[in-house]
């Protein structure tokens, strides 16, 4: 018998991988995957686990109505704003015609009534049946949903299936969230969450730890002293969003213009929103003179070398503090000697789209915001206060909260809970 995994983005998550090899050593894994992901899976085989095309897709009137209704009427996270900044963010690489098509319909998102489930979808959906699933005793999904054929098939023929919300704010922000699944979970923060915004039973979540986090552990082991400071400030983009950036960039500017006024022997230095494709928007960037842009860890195919990801943590270490505008990595910034702050000075325009509600995303108010209202950058004495004292230990408090909050497991220890997570 085998563990069959569904997941996106294979190609580019390391830590996915990391894990996986590591469970491939305890047990079969059969990874399922579309035919056009073939050759992105296939320069990792070396990793240990088995793939298999999945064939569930048909082409019908009854699936084309579900796909239809689903689309329009679903239901949403109680996290709204989480949801249609990242269906904006997801919509905005397609091909001109069908963002055109993603824009209308998130347009009709917004106005339409929202009755559908994902479980009224899974339910309507006709798959074919084809794909082997003979051997899988159980399946492993990662958030988001891969296939919904494939996964409403196992759900129909009742074959264990989990759900691993991969990511700290995938609660907030998707909507393929079935009832009759059991869920992994990172820790009690995001099993509430998934509660609250997803509407899913305290019997059918399981705390397991965080995948993502393995990689602080990995440095954590490796960094037996937290290394010397040096005269630097660090800055993470998180924005995807291409008509966002333009205001992050006005953030970055404001702060490097402060550390030019405040502490001129120090620099920013600047890391790029690693998946947006063309970097040359940070072109203004380059014409500061205290910024320096971090560039050297972005491969073709937007993944991150593994080397560079103990070295992004060893960077971190190494700044006086961390800013960002919302992202994971201010979050993992907390799991170092570094203080890390959110800069919430983007004004709310009104728009519904905008850095102002990026900013404050449900998952930034949970565990940031709330938390932290020392590391919250809203004025700019509060900006002139942290560049003259990064130093001051009242700024690390949110960084104790969250390691209480965020337990981190290495890879290994990561395997056995996710190949017995009720165990």
């Amino acid at each position: 018998m085998a563990i069959g995994i569904m997941l996106t983005f294979f190609d580019f998550r390391n830590d996915v991988r990391k894990v996986i090899g590591e469970m491939a050593l305890r047990d079969t894994i059969v990874l399922f995957i579309r035919k056009e992901h073939e050759s992105l899976v296939q320069p990792y085989l070396s990793t240990g686990f088995q793939y298999r095309i999945i064939e569930e897709h048909t082409a019908n009137p009854i699936n084309r109505l579900a796909h239809i209704l689903f689309l329009l009427f679903r239901k949403l996270p109680k996290s709204k704003q989480n949801y249609f900044l990242m269906e904006q963010f997801k919509s905005q690489n397609l091909p001109e015609q069908l963002k055109k098509k993603a824009k209308k319909a998130l347009q009709l998102q917004r106005l339409l009534p929202k009755w559908m489930s994902y479980d009224l979808y899974l339910q309507m959906l006709r798959y074919s049946g084809k794909t082997s699933l003979e051997d899988i005793s159980r399946m492993l999904v990662w958030t988001e949903v891969y296939d919904d054929y494939l996964f409403a098939r196992c759900l129909r023929n009742k074959i264990p299936t989990d759900v691993y919300v991969y990511s700290w704010d995938h609660t907030c922000k998707q909507v393929r969230f079935s009832k009759r699944a059991q869920y992994l979970v990172w820790h009690a923060g995001i099993a509430d969450d998934l509660q609250q915004l997803q509407g899913i039973d305290a019997q059918q979540i399981h705390i397991v730890g965080s995948t993502q986090l393995g990689y602080i552990k990995a440095y954590q082991q490796l960094a037996a002293t937290q290394p010397h400071k040096e005269q630097y400030f660090y800055f993470g983009c998180g924005v995807g969003l291409t008509q966002l950036i333009p205001e992050e960039i006005r953030v970055i500017l404001i702060i490097a213009e402060m550390i030019r006024q405040v502490k001129p022997d120090h620099v920013l230095l600047v890391r790029p929103y690693p998946n947006c494709r063309d970097w040359q928007i940070y072109a203004p960037l380059h014409e500061h003179s205290h910024i320096q842009i971090e560039d050297d860890y972005r491969q073709q195919d937007l993944s991150i070398p593994e080397n560079n990801i103990v070295q992004k943590f060893d960077r971190i270490s190494r700044a006086k503090a961390f800013f960002h505008t919302g992202t994971t990595l201010g979050l993992e910034t907390c799991f170092t000697d570094t203080p890390s702050f959110l800069v919430d000075m983007a004004e709310d325009t009104g728009e519904p789209i905008s850095l102002f509600h990026f900013v404050h995303q449900y998952q930034n108010e949970k565990y940031l915001i709330q938390g932290g209202s020392h590391n919250v950058i809203q004025q700019m004495n509060q900006l002139v206060e942290v560049l003259h004292a990064p130093e001051n230990p009242t700024y690390m408090q949110l960084s104790y909260q969250v390691r209480d909050m965020f337990p981190v497991a290495d890879f290994s220890e990561m395997a056995n809970r996710l190949l017995k997570p009720t165990a």
